[in-house]
């Protein structure tokens, strides 16, 4: 039995920490580039992915995200 008229609310969410994930603990590993194509893999290449499935699916979508200050 769904909760809705459409069927039962879902939310999603998808933590994208770009490089902030690996140069937080240590900041010279910004030097390193294997580590920063890492952390840009996921907004570059992941992100567009996810997009597309969600469209697939005509899953409404809205973000939200911060900076590092």
């Amino acid at each position: 039995m769904a909760i809705t008229s459409k069927g039962f609310p879902v939310l999603f969410t998808f933590d994208l920490d770009v490089e902030t994930m690996w140069t937080s603990r240590d900041p010279k590993k910004a030097e390193r580039p294997i580590i920063m194509s890492q952390g840009a893999y996921g907004w570059k290449v992941g992100l567009g992915r996810i997009l597309k499935l969600l469209n697939s699916y005509s899953v409404l979508q809205h973000f939200s995200y911060r900076g590092l200050s």
